[in-house]
């Protein structure tokens, strides 16, 4: 059987989570305890507890939401990088008057003066900055004079000379203005600006493959448990059939007793028997409760889920159909898709790019800056202008700017804290890489051995039914004893026992394989959408 799932992340993670995660009211309570009492069966595959599991997971939809977060930290990361629109505005009314002993008057002066600008800012990953604005303004003054004061022009006695004169005065201004910052030394590499936008990726991939981590580590849980729930399913079948064999076996001893044939000492011997096979019954129906309870606690089932009140019964068995995995395909595949691997390897990356950050932040500042205005002044906004795109008013500047700390401790130890953390994530890669060989390993040998262990069952249930079956005979025209006919049974009781372990176990042994192998999500056929 191949399993076909389709994960939707955006389902899985609703807002609802907060309203789930909310404490559980007394009403709901109330319908737990009344609910618990009558526990009616529900069928369930194996395939629907994959998709609940999915669904339902708390974990997974955490992963979910911090992938989500680390995308949008992603789309924020180029945000230095995008131009940058200002504008501002101010309108600047006054008021002032002052005395003249000399003259014994007032001077008193009503203007107001308004600008406004206009810009455009942009940076460049290689250290560059570039401002580009545009501004206009006026000024207006009106000065009174109380007395206006004039004195007599001896050449044109018509016209006297004003010395204190009432006056109004208008003007406007313009300016087009380009300044540069350029870093020569620090900021001229694209690894000292751009680190923030790569490690933002990283992250974005890393919170991917923490996502997929959890994806199947759930999968594995809920199969697990779903297997677990099957073998505890059977082993009460088998311990009731063996409670009813010892019952039936009661009473050929009874009858056997009552014909003479067998002393009475005998029938303790089977009563004894029937009151073990009753209290393995009893186990065995305690495993099943925890298996189940531990089922229902990957599933995330809640107490307002039918499910929780209900008794699951398995509806498919202990088998899966997965591909046989060769020794040297899952060393190279886990070598290559390994989570936990991949996880490790990004983690270097993100490193080694702060490293590189780091080391290139030990150089000094050096900061080249130019401007260039262009500036107009007249009575009227068009003269204003005219003088700007005439060049009529220039302003250029440019200089250096030069800087280091002395002596640079904080830098230089940063980047040698930067490669240690480096050198110790590929330490923790290699151990890493280390241990998922040899859980590579190991897992291939317990899948050898349990398969070997299952066929050995197998046997020992065919040779165990066949001698409980001629004990059985024997035992019931008096040719061998009814020890003989109870150990018979035991044997075969335990073989089947082990035949479930076993099958059970090279399952988990398989799916551990292909977690480390990191081929879990592709084999039960996943799809993330």
């Amino acid at each position: 059987m191949r399993l076909l799932l389709a994960l939707i992340v955006s389902l899985c993670a609703t807002p609802a989570l907060a309203q789930e995660a909310a404490s559980v009211s007394a009403e709901v309570l109330r319908d737990a305890l009344t609910h618990s009492v009558t526990r009616t069966p529900q069928a369930l595959g194996l395939e629907e507890a994959l998709h609940r599991s999915l669904a339902d997971n708390l974990g997974l939809r955490a992963k979910i939401r911090e992938l989500e977060a680390a995308r949008y930290r992603s789309k924020a990361s180029i945000a230095p990088w995008l131009p940058i629109l200002t504008a501002a505005g101010n309108a600047r009314p006054f008021k002032n008057e002052r005395w003249f002993d000399q003259y014994e008057a007032w001077e008193r002066t009503d203007g107001n003066s308004a600008n406004y600008s206009l810009g455009v800012r942009s940076a460049l990953p290689v250290g560059t900055t570039v401002n580009l604005g545009w501004s206009q303004g006026t000024f207006n003054q009106f000065t009174t004079y109380d007395p206006e004061i004039f004195i007599t022009n001896p050449l044109d006695p018509d016209n006297p000379i004003p010395v204190l004169a009432n006056n109004d005065f208008h003007t406007r201004w313009s300016a087009l203005s380009l300044s540069l910052n350029q870093s020569l030394l620090k900021g001229i590499s694209p690894t000292w600006h751009l680190q923030g936008m790569w490690q933002a990726e990283i992250a974005v991939d890393s919170a991917s493959l923490q996502r997929d981590k959890e994806i199947a580590s759930v999968l594995s849980d809920t199969l697990k448990a779903y297997w677990d729930l099957v073998a505890a399913t059977e082993n009460v079948a088998i311990a009731q059939e063996a409670r009813e064999l010892a019952v039936s076996q009661r009473e050929i001893t009874q009858a056997r007793i009552g014909a003479g044939d067998l002393a009475p000492i005998e029938l303790l011997r089977i009563d004894e028997t029937t009151a073990t096979r009753s209290s393995e019954v009893l186990q065995a129906e305690q495993a099943l409760e925890e298996a189940e309870g531990r089922l229902k606690m990957v599933l995330g089932v809640g107490l307002n889920d039918t499910l929780a009140y209900a008794r699951i019964l398995p509806t498919d068995g202990a088998t899966l159909l997965l591909p046989e995995r060769t020794r040297d395909g899952s060393l190279q595949s886990a070598l290559a898709s390994n989570l936990d691997l991949r996880l490790a390897r990004a983690s270097i990356e993100s490193r080694n790019i702060q490293w590189a950050g780091d080391k290139h932040a030990r150089l000094p500042s050096l900061d080249l800056n130019a401007s260039l205005t262009l500036n107009g002044r007249g009575f009227d906004l068009a003269e204003a202008v005219d003088d700007v795109f005439a060049r009529k008013f220039p302003d250029f500047e440019i200089g250096l700017v030069f800087a280091m700390p002395l002596p640079d401790i904080g830098s230089w130890n940063t980047a040698r804290a930067s490669g240690a953390e480096v050198e110790a994530a590929l330490l923790t890669l290699q151990q890493a890489e280390r241990e998922v060989l040899a859980g590579i390993e190991a897992a291939l040998l317990q899948i050898l051995s349990f398969d070997k262990q299952v066929e050995v069952a197998q046997v020992r249930i065919d040779l165990a039914a066949r001698t409980a079956e001629a004990s059985e005979a024997t035992y019931s025209v008096g040719r061998n004893t009814l020890r003989d006919v109870l150990e018979a049974h035991q044997a075969l009781k335990s073989a089947r026992q082990a035949r479930v372990a076993a099958e059970v176990q090279a399952l988990k042994s398989r799916i551990d394989l292909e977690v480390l192998r990191g081929t879990l999500l592709q084999t039960l056929g996943v799809e993330l959408e």
